[in-house]
């Protein structure tokens, strides 16, 4: 009998711990539900360009070469991408798993 008492209290415990775990996990990033990363996985854009860009994708910043020069990242459903400091699109469901030409947006 001390024994089944001790599991239930221990499971009680165990589910206890992870609701708040969960609980502390939304409180953290109230915009978790807005960032939907789509199955397709990447955007390429490729600088089709004649200018050296810089761009900053969210997460990190790349140099691309004109003439090719390419960069790959997650496609986060309105990821803002900027090119010199400045926003050109922001990512759409239609670009994953896509390579999108920087003149396009420049």
């Amino acid at each position: 009998m001390k024994k089944s008492n001790k599991l239930m209290m221990a499971m009680a415990i165990m589910v206890s711990i992870t609701f708040a775990t969960t609980q502390v996990g939304v409180a953290r990033n109230p915009n978790a539900s807005k960032s939907i990363v789509a199955s397709d996985g990447k955007v390429k854009l490729v600088n089709d360009t004649d200018k050296k860009v810089n761009i900053h994708t969210g997460t990190g910043s790349v140099t691309l070469n004109p003439g090719g020069g390419s960069t790959s990242f997650s496609c986060t459903i309105g990821k803002s991408i900027k090119a010199d400091g400045k926003e050109i699109f922001k990512v759409t469901e239609k670009m994953c798993g896509e390579t999108i030409k920087l003149s396009s947006y420049l």
